[in-house]
């Protein structure tokens, strides 16, 4: 008999006869709004200059898209701190359109349906080349405190930049609407969309950008709740809480793989109500290129990454091809150009070509002959062995010890420790040339032992076979050495091995392959079918919510008390987590085994019950009793009870000392063949 048990606090409220008054006061305070020259700002706002485009740089000036172009808040927002909500956006120098120049910013202002008016304005220093400054205003809610009602207030932002003592060049930003509502509006979904998907971390290059802006829209758009941004690996980048992802040069921390890297930007939206909604967007980031792979007479081509067509033919750019003959090898002379400069593809390749290193200078020419260059990292070049179709690899598994109905040649389902499962290969050389040092390989589940290895009738020893285990991955490599296979053999290959280690459900997939060399040192490699094991904890896990039951008041004598709506039908007191692969029978119990009593041990005059559609009489629990069953073969069920079923606590005396009293309650679980 297998008994699981677990105890479980609930708790009671025992309350005095109190009359509790809500007192609120109400703030006479009158809306101030600074009041200032109008502005001579069209009724919509001026027509907002283009974003600025990159490609490796920014190709024009001007206000990047807002981290947030609708805001909608309430008053006395949680999301914002002091009730501020900060107001920002970015301005973007090219230095192929702009000269170095010093200007003025002004931030306008409209409520509702008034006129523009100047809320902020300012002087700002001159900007570097490919550098932005950020401007910042902000909008304090409780400035409209008396005004908001019922209706909704709309407040828009504008911001406009002019540039030079005597070109007086004129940016405009997109508006930034801020919607101030009488109630929270939950967020019920959220994606993320930024500038660019490629930065670059080129530690001392001139061109290539590191900056890019994640923004977030909700739906619905009036959404109050603002995004908590985050990334998957700040060795990566970095982004802050307006959305401006920045990546992390190339050596800048402990973790020089930042060269060729992936991470993720996350964001999460906690609503008024408790729910959370999140998102997540792919980042890459590295210096131009990536590794490529292909098989032996085929091309591969290498594409310089953050070049956006449209823009390519914007300047004037001088790209050159390079390749090395490993990762320290002399670089050769430039490669024969291309029709398309910002990508390169390579002759067919051969097997002498493995580990070869492409990569590329690129020198861009704008305004009076001023250039600006970047080298690309060195990209790995990747041979695999051809394809040979001639030589075939069929392969199945079977679970030994038991199976299942869903089971077929290539799925295996219901795993659980201590089974035995066979791997059953099968090689054929129907081709026209003999194969020398060949190898079977294929990936296992971490927690499987290999308990033998047979070819052909023969066991193999240890030296034979071998395994490498990648435990970040929960998965080991096996490679068997079965040496020459003539034209015409076939081999056939079990590996025998015992299931160890499940602590949780989880499915396994992996692929086998075979790779052999002809007499002319020619590399061939064949491909088997994909399989696919799932696994299976064989645990029953119990959830078992607390259990709070109505207030008892002095004068309560001799009367039931029902639980709280939270642990009433149709919410579950206990869920399941179901997952034997032998369902036997079971039986739920419930028991008090000790006393209800405070924080000062002071018992409780009551005792707990239960009451059953069987039985017109609620049962005392201090013995065990039968709550819940279950069939042959069938899932362990939630346990919902109705208000007047189930537990019930009867009072049995009065003048009860106020307090909170609590106890733990036993539930087991047992097996009933």
């Amino acid at each position: 008999m297998k008994v699981y048990l677990n105890l479980k606090f609930h708790k009671l409220l025992i309350l005095p006869i109190l009359f509790v008054f809500s007192i609120v006061a109400f703030n006479n305070q009158t809306e101030n709004i600074v009041t200032a020259k109008e502005a001579t700002i069209p009724t919509e706002g001026f027509p907002s200059t283009p974003a600025p485009i990159w490609a490796i740089i920014w190709m024009n000036s001007g206000f990047s898209k807002p981290p947030k172009e609708v805001i909608s808040a309430t008053i006395d927002n949680t999301n914002y701190s002091n009730n501020i909500i900060p107001i920002s956006n970015s301005f973007i120098k090219s230095s192929l359109t702009l000269p170095s120049a010093s200007g003025n910013y002004t931030w306008y202002k409209k409520i509702d349906d008034g006129a523009w008016k100047v809320s902020d304005s300012g002087y700002v220093s001159a900007l570097s080349v490919n550098s932005n400054r950020k401007f910042n205003t902000s909008l304090n809610l409780l400035d409209f405190k008396n005004l908001h009602s019922k209706k909704i207030i709309t407040v828009k932002y504008q911001l406009a930049y002019i540039l030079g003592v005597f070109s007086k060049d004129r940016y405009y930003s997109r508006i930034i609407t801020v919607h101030i509502l009488p109630t929270n509006v939950n967020a019920k979904s959220i994606t993320i969309e930024t500038d660019n998907d490629y930065l670059y971390n080129n530690k001392n290059n001139d061109l290539g950008t590191n900056v890019t802006y994640a923004r977030a829209t909700t739906d619905p758009e009036f959404a109050t709740a603002q995004p908590e941004w985050s990334v998957s690996d700040e060795s990566k980048a970095t982004i802050d809480s307006n959305g401006e992802i920045t990546a992390k040069p190339t050596g800048s921390s402990a973790n020089d793989s930042n060269q060729i890297s992936s991470f993720f930007v996350y964001a999460k939206i906690k609503n008024a109500d408790g729910t959370i909604v999140t998102a997540s967007k792919l980042m890459n980031v590295g210096e131009g290129l990536y590794d490529q792979k292909a098989r032996a007479g085929e091309r591969a081509t290498f594409v310089l990454q953050g070049f956006d067509n449209s823009t390519r033919d914007s300047f004037k750019t001088d790209v050159k091809w390079y390749k090395k003959k490993g990762k320290n090898g002399k670089p050769s002379s430039p490669l024969p150009k291309q029709d398309d400069p910002f990508r390169y593809t390579t002759e067919p390749l051969t097997k002498d070509d493995d580990g070869d290193y492409y990569y590329a200078t690129i020198k861009m020419t704008y305004g009076n002959n001023d250039t600006q260059s970047l080298t690309t990292n060195d990209a790995l070049l990747t041979v695999n062995p051809a394809l040979n179709p001639n030589v075939k690899l069929t392969n199945q598994v079977e679970n030994v010890s038991s199976k299942s109905d869903q089971d077929t040649p290539l799925i295996l389902n219901d795993i659980v420790n201590n089974d035995l499962i066979d791997y059953k290969f099968q090689l054929n050389n129907d081709g026209e040339r003999d194969l020398n040092n060949t190898t079977l390989s294929t990936y296992l589940s971490l927690g499987t032992e290999i308990v033998g290895v047979n070819v052909d009738g023969t066991d193999l020893t240890d030296s034979q076979y071998s395994t490498t285990a990648h435990i970040n991955n929960r998965n080991q490599l096996l490679q068997i050495n079965i040496g020459s296979l003539k034209i015409n053999d076939k081999r056939n290959i079990i590996v025998h091995t015992l299931t160890h280690d499940i602590d949780r459900n989880f499915a396994f997939a992996a692929t086998p392959f075979f790779i052999g060399t002809d007499d002319d040192q020619n590399d061939y490699q064949s491909i088997g079918s994909k399989f696919k094991l799932n696994y299976l904890n064989n645990e029953l896990i119990p959830h078992i919510k607390t259990i709070n039951f109505e207030p008892i008041y002095p004068f309560d004598v001799n009367v039931d008390k029902y639980r709280l709506n939270s642990t009433n039908s149709p919410n579950e007191i206990i869920t399941f987590e179901d997952h034997r692969k032998k369902k036997n029978p079971l039986k739920v119990y419930l028991n008090e085994p000790d006393n209800l009593i405070d924080t000062h041990n002071n018992s409780l005059a009551a005792i707990f019950k239960f009451k059953n559609d069987t039985s017109p009489y609620p049962q005392p629990i201090k013995d065990k009793v039968l709550v819940a069953q279950s069939a042959q073969d069938q899932t362990l069920q939630p346990i919902r009870w109705d208000k007047d079923k189930g537990l019930l606590l009867h009072v049995t005396k009065s003048n009860i000392i106020a307090g909170e009293y609590h106890t733990k309650l036993s539930w087991s679980i047992q097996d009933s063949v």
